[in-house]
Parts: C-alpha cells; structure tokens; sequence
C-alpha cells in the first residue's frame, strides 16, 4: 500500500528508535474499506480540519450529525466554513441519511460527514451514490467505528463508501496512540493530490496539546489502576454522585462547557515520533484479540439485558434479536432508557459504576452559529436518555 510518511524531525531520541509505520495493520485496513492511501495526524480533527481547508472551496455549508462532540462544529468554522445540523436516525444514532440526500439534492451543501457512532456499522450507499451524482464531497468519520472486514460479520464496512475516510487512533481508540488519527484516500482521486501538496511539508512536532494528553493518560492510568479505583476513585465518584458535588462530577464529564477553540494552518500537525512508535507496535493480532473481548463482553451484556430488552425498559438502537453481531464492533452498548437520573442514582447506590453519555443537542445549544434545517427530535431525546455500557478490552 502507497503512504506517505509522517516526516521525524532530527532528534537523539527518534534517531534512537528509528520508529517506523506498521504497513500489516494499515493495509488491513486499507483492504477492509479499499482505500489504498494513508496520511497519518496529530489527531483525527486536524485531519478533518486539513481536508476540509483543502478540499473545499471558502465559506461551503458542511451537514454534519447534530449529535456529535462540539469541538467538530469548531473544526468546520476554523476551515472557514458554516455547519449544518441534522438529526439523527435511532436505529444507530448517525446522522439521517434521507436528510441529508434532500440537502445534497437540492445543493444546499458542498460536503457531507457521515458519523459513524458506539462502533456501529450503516448502509449509506444511496447516500454514496447521491454525493457522487451532485459532486458532494463525503467524508466517514470512523472515530469510534474500526471494523475489520476479516471478522465483520456486516456486509457494510465504515470508511469503504466515501472520498475520504478518517479512523482515530486516540487514547480509548483500537489503536491507541494517546491522540492520533489516519486519513485514508484512493491513490486514484484528486483529493489524494491536494491533501499530499500540503502534507508534504507540514511537521511533526511535539506539540504542547500532545504534551497535555499524554500526562492526563498518565493520570488517567494511574486512577483507574485495580487497586487505586477501587479503593479510592470509584468512592470518590460515588460519593461526589450521590451527594452532588459538582466539582468531582465534572471531571468524570466531558464537554461541560463547550467553547470555540480557534485554529490556524500551524495546528495541522503530522504524527509525532511518540505516536509512530506507538502506532508501529499495534499488531493485527492485537486487534483482533481486543475484538474478541469486545465482543465476549457484549454478548454478556446483551444476555444479562435480556428480559429488560424484551419488556421494552431498556432499548439498544437497532437492536432485534440476534442481529447486534451484524451492525456493531462492539466499541460500547449505548442503552436508552426514560428515567435516566433515576436509574443512575439506583445503580450507584448499589455499587455500579456507569456513566450517562457526555454528548450534547448541539442543534438547541448552538444553533446561532450553525445552521438547523429543522428540528432536531430524535437527537434531543436520545441526549436525555442514553447510557453506554463500555466493551473496553482491559475491562
């Protein structure tokens, strides 16, 4: 498989482990979602805001999933281009496919990103299609959603339906590399050629954010160790739930106080040397065993679940019988249930540690600085109701 590589600045420690790119797990990947060409980041959002700064023409409207994290609305405007907001589908949480058609169809967009959500997989082929008719560019963002097609029991593979296809290697990702993200392209599409123009002499950097991350992984590390979490973390969150202490409940959050975060062409950063090393020690064997715990853990969960599941008090999205092996990779469970609060403050006091989903109705909250076509219902309900039960492997 074709790549380019992310460029190593001159220092003892990188010449040291000469670290290189692992080409067996990327062209799994690559054969998966047949894209044959790879650009490596500091993140996935800086490959984001790399291509859509590239591949678009100035002040384009971008239709991307009303629920999603804030900072890609601020990605989309540091490009230099307005967000659309969408609703989303219940039966998997992304964004409404036939939505978004009708924007496509009645040009009211130049670019589509396509959010793939808790590892679940999608049909968006007439959405595909559509984008190609129109010459609207469609972006995957498989953040959460890296399935490999040698053990997909789907017949819909994320990353395999658009022009560009964005995977995360973040800290709680498949492929951790504390943040990261890949870029996948056709060699043959002419967004392959303008996104290598530029990458050519981006750098790769230590950058201060990456410093930032890697020391609250560090943090992170050390407050989820076994013995620390049980004897300390998790009555702490306990505690601080039940008693309603926000300054502890904060941080076991995400987004509380969503913001813009300004950005310029010098924070589109290829992979550092700590991220390649990283990278290059990730197996596909190690994929593949982190699948199979994923999956022993969701099938455990969906058997316990059972009877709740068929008496309607919880629901999975998209979820009927048997068919979850077929539309997740078991990244999370995301449940929905009517009393959230409730259910919390009964599961804590019995000692279970669960979490409501971060992830806000950016269509209410922003919806001064983004355009919302219409209302956006489904989103506003599944943000008050939803719980994700983690698959993590080193569960």
């Amino acid at each position: 498989m074709s790549k380019i590589y992310p460029r190593l600045k001159p220092r003892s420690l990188a010449r040291k482990h000469k670290p290189t790119l692992n080409n067996s797990l990327g062209e799994v990947i690559s054969q998966g979602i047949e894209k044959d060409f790879c650009f490596y980041y500091s993140q996935m959002r800086i490959a984001l805001f790399h291509v859509l700064k590239t591949c678009l023409k100035p002040n384009s409207i971008v239709a991307t999933t009303s629920y999603t994290i804030y900072d890609i609305n601020n990605i989309i405007k540091n490009s230099g281009h307005t967000p659309m907001l969408v609703d989303i589908d219940l039966d998997h949480l992304g964004p409404d496919i036939n939505v978004l058609i009708d924007a496509i169809r009645a040009k009211k967009v130049s670019c589509v990103i396509f959010t793939y959500l808790h590892g679940y997989s999608v049909d968006i082929t007439e959405l595909s299609d559509v984008c190609k008719q129109y010459h609207c560019l469609l972006i995957e963002d498989c953040a959460q959603s890296l399935w490999n097609h040698t053990w997909s029991q789907s017949n819909f593979v994320p990353g395999k339906y658009g022009d560009i296809a964005l995977f995360s290697t973040g800290f709680f990702k498949s492929i951790n590399t504390i943040s990261g993200g890949m870029l996948y392209v056709s060699s043959s599409s002419v967004y392959k050629d303008l996104i290598s123009t530029d990458y050519i002499n981006l750098s790769s950097s230590v950058s201060f954010d990456f410093l930032k991350r890697f020391f609250y992984a560090l943090y992170f590390l050390i407050l989820t160790n076994h013995s620390i979490f049980n004897l300390f973390t998790y009555p702490l969150l306990r505690f601080s739930f039940l008693n309603k202490i926000e300054f502890f409940n904060k941080r076991a959050r995400e987004e509380n106080s969503p913001h813009f975060i300004p950005r310029t062409s010098g924070d589109i950063l290829r992979m550092n040397w700590l991220q390649i090393w990283l990278y290059s020690n990730k197996t596909i064997h190690d994929l593949n065993h982190d699948y199979y715990k994923k999956k022993k853990l969701a099938l455990i969960y969906i058997s316990k679940l059972a009877t709740l599941l068929e008496n309607e008090h919880v629901t999975i999205p998209g979820h009927s019988g048997k068919n979850f092996l077929t539309i997740s990779c078991f990244n999370q469970i995301p449940l929905l249930v009517e009393d959230r609060s409730n259910l919390l403050k009964f599961l804590f006091l019995r000692k279970h540690d669960i979490a409501a989903q971060h992830i806000k109705d950016l269509s209410i909250d922003f919806s001064d600085s983004c355009i919302v076509p219409s209302e956006c219902f489904n989103t506003g309900y599944v943000a008050k109701r939803i719980l994700l039960l983690p698959c993590y492997p080193e569960f």
